[in-house]
């Protein structure tokens, strides 16, 4: 902002306060706070007061020789730029102020059914507080959303209100138009749809418009070329963002509020979402080809969400498709192992797979990352699964995750037993019998036996017994090769009772003794996962012909993992094993001849 006031000739004679903190609430009350590294934005104050934005422009004009005619009305087709305000609200806010001692304060509330398609806002800063509520619909009940968000603000911080308050109303246009010229007229602002969409801030699209405007008047130039070439592709970025905005429901806020607590420069973060990103071209490519309005003078006054949703449902392919690759570049980063063989699965079968694999390893990263509040994290990853199985999905991998369900009947209950591992991971750090290690593999390991049958298709229901066994001997792999890694968490899988017996202490494995007893017990984890293997070799007939090398090369690959420890078991309390390409194509060749998992 301040090298936008530069570049076209604006002196800073007016309030003007950098914002780089913030607390956002989601719609349970849940606060995160919120750090940039540079300004995410600036406060400005309105009015016709000393200090705000307006009488420092005014005093500017003036300066340079401008005559301002107050109570004066010229029609639009008289003026050679129309400055006046949205013609048609697409949002409406209320907002009140007054002067206060309160330490200061940035809160916003993201909470669909309090603000529906908004937000509301606290600002304490320098001695004056803000509080505002914005919507998109349902504007004549703003006055009682307005009530119950301050309410609810008050809920949750206790800010008093004094009896003499400032109260007004200002009004928000999300449409998009080819030309922004009506006549001789350049319209600018508000007045024609220069706004960032996604929250309905107009100050800096107001100032470049307006800038621009000018600029193609003293050199009698093409002020709709000036503009889409300055504004255009921010233009229709955030109003791809004010579709998602609304769509994605309070989950989606919910989502928001944490990724942006989570990143360390909320200002990066907030401008990555103005970026014109792959999986928001298809939604931006029907706002282009089939915009709103042609003009300023024909406004359209819909949520976002209505208008634009024929045109996704028309392109919803291309979108999938893009969310299937997003889902297939998880897996490969992630899954190297596994998508060995997913390589050789037909394509609508591996789609499936690189969906289904992408959710479960979403929240088994959410499981493993440091840092609070990760079981209110799989709730909401669990409720974008609930989304996605009634067929509203807000997130790429869910989105295709939903297009897979088309084709197969993927157990719901399979992906909750996953998320339902994860949290015990949060609580249960110890197993004391293989029993009990054994009903961990049923949450984390016999579920993606389920996803998978239920996508490679198989003959008779034996084959739920064998790929159980199957995915009992891959998780009970990375067990093992795993037990370096897992102690940096404070996890202990291999049982208390094993260690025991093998005269191994836990102490040991933490300091990385290497000894004759730690050896013993590692290859004591290696022979017992060779066994689930053996156990799941008739798995292979069972499924149907087109998964069976597929699922052959994913055991063999993970087999082969346990033959390398094998060879030098304390390994496993050194470093993560892995596989490299030529190990895996060697894999490949070796299990065409002799088709087996050990």
């Amino acid at each position: 902002m301040p090298d936008l006031l530069h570049r076209i000739g604006i002196e800073r004679n007016f309030y003007f306060r950098p914002a780089d903190w913030a607390t956002f609430y989601d719609h349970r009350g849940r606060a995160r706070n919120i750090r940039s590294g540079k300004p995410y934005g600036y406060f400005i104050r309105r009015g016709a007061e000393e200090g705000t934005l307006d009488r420092g422009l005014l005093q500017q004009a003036t300066s340079l020789g401008v005559q301002v005619i107050f109570n004066s009305r010229l029609s639009p087709d008289e003026a050679d730029i129309v400055a006046t305000g949205p013609a048609t609200p697409d949002g409406l806010a209320r907002e009140m102020t007054w002067e206060t001692a309160e330490p200061e304060r940035i809160d916003v509330f993201f909470n669909h059914k309090l603000s529906p398609g908004g937000y509301s806002y606290l600002f304490i800063l320098d001695g004056r507080a803000t509080f505002g509520c914005a919507i998109v619909a349902d504007f004549k009940k703003i006055d009682d959303y307005f009530d119950h968000s301050v309410a609810e603000a008050q809920r949750l911080h206790g800010f008093q209100l004094p009896d003499a308050v400032r109260v007004g109303y200002s009004y928000m246009n999300f449409h998009l138009k080819q030309h922004a010229m009506l006549g001789k007229a350049r319209w600018v602002g508000e007045a024609a749809g220069f706004q960032d969409y996604l929250f309905g801030l107009g100050i800096r699209y107001a100032l470049t418009s307006g800038w621009l405007a000018a600029k193609s008047i003293l050199e009698s130039s093409d002020f709709d070329e000036l503009w889409h070439v300055g504004l255009g592709v921010k233009q229709e970025t955030s109003l791809v963002n004010r579709f998602l905005y609304e769509l994605g429901g309070n989950t989606g806020l919910s989502m928001f509020v944490r990724q942006a607590a989570q990143a360390k420069d909320f200002h990066r973060y907030l401008s990555g979402w103005h970026q014109k990103t792959w999986w928001k071209s298809p939604v931006m490519s029907n706002v282009v080809s089939k915009p709103v309005s042609d003009c300023v003078g024909e406004v359209v006054s819909t949520p976002v969400r209505k208008r634009m949703r024929r045109p996704i449902a028309q392109r919803m392919s291309s979108v999938i498709a893009r969310a299937y690759d997003f889902c297939r570049t998880i897996t490969h980063k992630h899954g190297k192992n596994f998508s060995v063989g997913f390589r050789f699965l037909p394509a609508v079968k591996r789609r499936a797979v690189h969906a289904a694999y992408a959710y479960c390893r979403f929240a088994d990263d959410i499981a493993d990352e440091p840092g609070a509040n990760i079981l209110e994290r799989l709730d909401a990853w669990q409720n974008e699964l609930d989304a996605c199985y009634a067929g509203t999905p807000s997130h790429p991998v869910t989105m295709a995750l939903a297009d897979s369900l088309r084709h197969f009947s993927i157990p719901k209950s399979a992906f909750v037993a996953l998320i339902d591992g994860c949290r015990q991971d949060m609580i249960k750090k110890r197993y004391e019998t293989f029993e009990e290690l054994l009903q961990y593999c049923d949450l984390v390991a016999t579920s993606i036996s389920d996803i998978s049958l239920a996508i490679f298709g198989y003959r008779s229901p034996n084959a739920l017994v064998y790929g159980r066994n199957l995915s009992t001997a891959l998780q009970l792999t990375n067990v093992t090769r795993d037990v370096g890694d897992d102690l940096g968490r404070d996890r202990v899988y291999i049982p208390q009772e094993e260690l025991r017996r093998f005269g191994v202490a836990e102490r040991e494995l933490f300091e990385r003794v290497e000894n004759d007893r730690v050896r013993k017990l590692i290859e004591f984890q290696i022979a017992r996962a060779e066994g689930y293997f053996r156990a799941a070799e008739p798995l292979l007939h069972e499924l149907d012909f087109d998964a069976r090398f597929p699922t052959l090369l994913m055991g063999g690959v993970y087999a082969t993992v346990l033959a390398k420890l094998r060879k030098d078991p304390l390994m496993a309390i050194r470093r993560r094993l892995s596989l490299t390409k030529l190990q895996k194509m060697l894999v490949v060749g070796s299990r065409m001849l002799r088709p087996h998992f050990v």
